[in-house]
């Protein structure tokens, strides 16, 4: 049978089977290959998601969907978390997902929606603010659309920015606050290029140089230098560039628009870019104008001083000069008329003293007893103005040596008087021995002249001072108010009649002199019934006290 078919038609149908089994064959590699390409793209769509999913956790980031159709609100977790709502029970309606957002937050998020709808290619982009008060969340979103172009919905994410959203709050007030320090500071401020033009700067550094603004930023701080000053800041610049300093600081002349100059006070910083190239200097100008006119003027004032300090002291001492030759003169030409007196009222006194009765006996021991006064009175006042006339040089005086002159000199006194001297440590001091000895004598001789109705009990100590030492002579007698502490210190200046105590006001005058020479000072302390003690300062030879109980037994009444 199968011979009675013709060849042509067993080839038509071999060639048909033939390509039905190559059809079959291709369709069956093209299934296998796009299931591959399926299960490849399965994969990497894991992949993708999976790493989506981390990238929002790492951002803290939940994911919302809206259905411009339906109005349904989809939220993940994450989602519902930031805006402090329990997913489980979140409906999924805009109310309810803006039920915790501040309301003009949500009233711009609808308007930049509506904006991102109507407006292809616009994305909407945040924030909400929540109604705790704390949080601030920004909401991402992107509309989707249709083959058409038509909007379907909006996706996107949303984020906790609160931290950031505090930090550009404080970045932006530190800024503001930097703003305002630089515009309104006291001093001028200014911002410089390396090559020294004038960057930016504060009202002050206008006022300081004349300038506006915009005049200063075509200019340069070489053109407003003075010529004088300039080598000297250039030096300085170029020390920072090279880093050889990290500032600088000069008082310069600037040149004001005005033509006069300027004394400004200059501080130099350089500001680098991180890979140590100069970026600009920051100036800080102070007007010192006047206070340079001021120094001006007190270095003519000062010179002017020192000038007639140096007339009047040379005038002083032609006085004092004058005045002590005057004193002396005065008191040694008085000597001879006043002994003249003296030996006559004495005469008549020894030869005819039986012939004088009642008020002539009277007056004539009134007039012994002036012209002895008046003697002691004119050799006190010879001593006193030889203080200053007979230079004698300053050397090593140990004041234990000094004081038993003084004392020797003051024998008799002491032993009618009954005095008893105790001394402590002295030390050696630098000075004149023969005027450290009437210091200690004067002293003394005031403490014996001034004592109670109880023997004289003298006390000689000294303690180191900041410069040298600090000698205290301390006794028991009288005393004196408080208000006349100082005023004994004065020439003549005595508390109490001649007819009570004898005596001159010169001795505790002449110790004041003796001290203030020797560079100290001295004063009282007392308190009337209860004794004085007459402290002066000396200086130091870097000495030390002998440390020996110095007493002399012949003294003690």
């Amino acid at each position: 049978m199968f011979h009675d078919v013709p060849v042509a038609a067993w080839w038509v149908a071999f060639s048909a089977l033939s390509a039905l089994t190559l059809l079959w064959f291709r369709a069956r590699r093209r299934v296998r290959d796009r299931e591959r390409r399926e299960r490849g793209l399965a994969e990497q769509l894991d992949i993708t998601r999976e790493r989506l999913q981390l990238a929002l956790d790492a951002l803290g980031a939940g994911t919302w969907h809206w259905d411009l159709h339906t109005e349904k609100v989809v939220w993940d977790a994450r989602n519902a978390q930031l805006f402090g709502i329990d997913l489980a029970s979140f409906r999924g309606s805009r109310e309810h997902a803006a039920e915790g957002v501040m309301l003009e937050d949500v009233q711009a998020a609808e308007r930049e929606a509506a904006r991102a709808v109507a407006e292809p290619g616009t994305m909407l982009d945040c924030l909400l603010r929540l109604r705790d008060g704390e949080r601030v969340l920004r909401l991402h979103g992107k509309v989707v659309r249709d083959d058409d172009g038509k909007a379907t919905g909006i996706a996107g994410l949303c984020h906790d920015v609160t931290r950031a959203q505090k930090a550009q709050l404080a970045l932006a007030e530190s800024e503001e606050r930097l703003r305002a320090t630089f515009e309104q500071a006291a001093v001028g401020i200014a911002h410089l290029s390396p090559d020294g033009k004038w960057l930016r700067v504060n009202q002050k550094v206008c006022e300081i140089m004349g300038f506006e603004a915009e005049e200063l930023m075509q200019t340069s701080f070489q053109k407003l230098t003075h010529p004088d000053d300039l080598e000297l800041d250039l030096g300085f610049v170029g020390e920072l560039i090279a880093g050889e300093r990290d500032r600088y600081q000069m008082e310069k002349r600037y040149i004001h628009k005005g033509g006069y100059i300027v004394w400004g006070s200059l501080s130099v910083s350089l500001v680098r870019a991180i890979d140590g190239t100069p970026k600009y200097f920051i100036s800080v100008i102070e007007d010192i104008s006047e206070r340079k006119l001021l120094e001006a003027e007190l270095r003519e004032a000062k010179s002017e001083l020192e000038q007639r300090v140096l007339e009047r002291t040379a005038e002083l001492s032609r006085s004092n000069d004058d005045l002590a030759q005057f004193a002396y003169v005065a008191s040694h030409d008085l000597q001879e008329p006043l002994r003249m007196v003296t030996s006559y009222l004495e005469l008549l006194e020894r030869r005819y003293t039986e012939r004088f009765e009642g008020e002539a006996r009277e007056f004539m021991d009134y007039a012994v007893d002036g012209a002895r006064r008046m003697k002691l009175l004119i050799d006190d006042l010879l001593e006193y103005s030889r203080l200053g006339t007979r230079p004698e040089p300053h050397g090593d005086v140990d004041l234990n040596d000094a004081l038993d002159e003084a004392c020797a000199n003051l024998a008799i006194g002491m032993r009618e008087s009954g005095a008893r001297l105790e001394v402590g440590d002295l030390p050696t001091v630098t000075g004149q021995r023969s005027r450290l000895v009437s210091l200690l004598q004067n002293i003394l001789d005031n403490s014996i002249k001034y004592r109670s109705d109880e023997p004289p009990h003298l006390r000689v100590s000294a303690e180191p001072d900041e410069k040298g030492w600090r000698v205290h002579i301390q006794d028991n007698g009288i005393g004196v108010e408080e208000g006349h502490t100082t005023r004994i210190f004065e020439v003549f200046q005595r508390l109490h009649r001649d007819a009570e105590i004898n005596g001159t006001g010169i001795g505790l005058a002449s110790a004041k002199k003796i001290v203030e020479a020797h560079g100290g000072r001295i004063w009282m302390s007392s308190e009337p019934g209860a004794g004085s003690t007459v402290s002066f300062t000396l200086m130091s030879n870097a000495g030390k006290p002998s440390h020996e109980q110095h007493t002399d037994p012949s003294l003690v009444g």
